[in-house]
């Protein structure tokens, strides 16, 4: 049976926050999630297929060096070089409406230029940037959700797709039939220089460098139903996106996607390839794992190192990291040590002994480079942990918090460039505290067959209000990192919503 994952990751507040819904009519019958007012759901699954979005490494806005006749100045038509010519600039005018200190909208009007390329953005002398966007001319990106929402076939959902209104994601699909399809997706524009660096400002005089169209998506990456039976993305350029790769670069324009695998995107595939099969249930503790990537890179070739002298601060830091399980579970006791020490350790390649290589994408970088600097790097961070806690080895979830009102949990899981599957972003609560600010959202594992079944968590509540009682109350279920059935039958859902008591995960309801 095919499954899913859903795991995006948002911030907690503001528009980003999501809402989980259950929507039946007297043909379909869908559940997932959404953004606060969309009328339609975004990632989710219905009777007999689901599918799951998320940012990809697509490069869609381009900046164009414009050379200008003169400054230009408010009010005077100016002009920029084109193919040989000069052309007039485009003066426009929008209007916006301006919130106030008071909280009163108001009307303001604005001017800018424009060129062939889009808006000038900057300008400086006779040097301006404009910058073009894909995507502005697809306004129907709600009305293809609702398609793919309401599809029964792989097929159908792969008409709603080809529709391209929605101009970004990586979207990851699956269905009762067995079918598995990775699509990297969004608006590619059709450029005419392939081997120009289109990531950095490109020129601006030549007519021909101004994109009007976009791949489709069988010119994108794709991989449908892979000899190895697993997709994953984790917002990685999708050339490994299984294992052994179906996806070569080179196939295709060098602008699409550049190269690289974070940790996290490593870890992901390195244990889907070595699983085998997997039950619903072996998914979940995937989702679930918190074991840190980078430590397993590094720590390893950093403890073959002689130790520090016994009774030195600095070898009690050792120590901690020596005995530590090199996971972020509540109770792992050096996590908070070994973030620290990467932190002054520093990132990038230049840490690694051995950098990333494309042909041992999931192995690759590993070692330090430089034992010297590590030695250095633990000393300032046994010093710090040692300032703000009076135990080198305090329990990740004593500094690391899920807080929303008035609940208040230890937290397992961790900063995705630490290569932590379970991903959460902090930011400080008090001087020896963190509270989650984004990270894992909606969740949920789904099942295919003749029957669905799913299990679901909304990390923060399904209410964005202070005082509701479903601000924050699925904290608990977080922290255990336990997830919810999803309940998709009326009378099983009557039986239950009064009671606000959330239906263990391996009760069939």
């Amino acid at each position: 049976k095919a499954m899913l994952l859903i795991n995006p990751h948002l911030p907690w507040d503001g528009s980003t926050q999501l809402t989980e819904a259950h929507l039946q009519t007297p043909e379909l019958n869908l559940s997932g999630a959404t953004l606060i007012g969309f009328p339609c759901l975004t990632m989710g699954f219905n009777q007999k297929l689901g599918w799951a979005h998320t940012l990809n490494t697509l490069d869609a806005v381009d900046l164009f060096r414009l050379t200008l006749q003169g400054p230009v100045e408010h009010g005077k038509q100016k002009h920029y070089r084109l193919d040989g010519q000069w052309q007039a600039l485009e003066t426009k005018s929008a209007t916006i409406e301006v919130m106030d200190t008071d909280g009163n909208v108001k009307p303001q009007s604005i001017q800018f230029s424009e060129s062939m390329h889009g808006p000038v953005i900057a300008q400086s002398g006779r040097q301006a940037i404009a910058m073009r966007v894909a995507g502005l001319d697809r306004p129907k990106a709600l009305e293809q959700w609702w398609d793919m929402a309401k599809s029964q076939s792989h097929a159908e959902f792969e008409r709603a797709l080809a529709r391209q209104q929605i101009p970004t994601f990586t979207t990851l699909y699956a269905d009762s039939e067995g079918h598995i399809l990775h699509q990297f997706g969004g608006l590619n524009p059709k450029r005419s220089d392939p081997e120009l660096n289109w990531s950095g400002i490109v020129p601006g005089d030549n007519s021909e460098l101004v994109w009007s169209d976009y791949h489709s998506l069988t010119e994108l990456p794709r991989v449908l139903n892979p000899g190895s039976g697993w997709l994953q993305s984790c917002n990685d350029p999708p050339w490994n996106t299984t294992l052994p790769a179906e996806l070569a670069k080179s196939d295709f324009p060098p602008y699409i996607a550049p190269e690289f695998m974070q940790l996290r995107a490593q870890a992901f595939a390195r244990k889907l390839h070595a699983s085998g099969p997997m039950s619903s249930e072996g998914l979940e503790m995937l989702w679930a794992d918190t074991e840190v990537e980078l430590a397993q890179r590094i720590l390893p070739s950093f403890l073959q190192n002689d130790p520090p002298p016994t009774a030195t601060p600095l070898r009690r830091g050792w120590d901690v990291l020596a005995d530590w399980d090199r996971r972020a579970n509540a109770d792992s006791k050096g996590t908070v040590l070994f973030l620290v020490f990467a932190q002054f350790l520093g990132g990038g390649e230049g840490i690694f002994e051995t950098p990333w290589d494309p042909q041992a994408p999931t192995s690759t970088p590993r070692g330090l480079a430089n034992s010297e600097q590590a030695f250095v790097a633990l000393e300032k961070a046994v010093e710090a942990v040692g300032r703000s806690f009076p135990n080198l080895d305090v329990p990740w979830g004593e500094v690391f918090r899920l807080q929303r009102g008035a609940f208040d949990w230890p937290c397992s899981g961790g900063m995705g460039q630490l290569g932590i599957a379970r991903v959460f972003d902090f930011a400080p609560a008090t001087t020896t505290s963190n509270r989650v600010i984004g990270g894992d959202s909606y969740v949920a594992v789904v099942e295919f067959g003749s029957k669905v079944k799913a299990r679901s968590l909304l990390t923060y509540g399904n209410s964005s209000r202070p005082d509701s009682p479903y601000f924050g109350d699925q904290l608990e279920l977080a922290s255990r990192a336990q997830l919810k059935t999803v309940l998709r039958d009326r009378v099983a859902i009557e039986l239950v919503c009064n009671k606000r008591e959330w239906i263990p995960a391996a009760v069939e309801p």
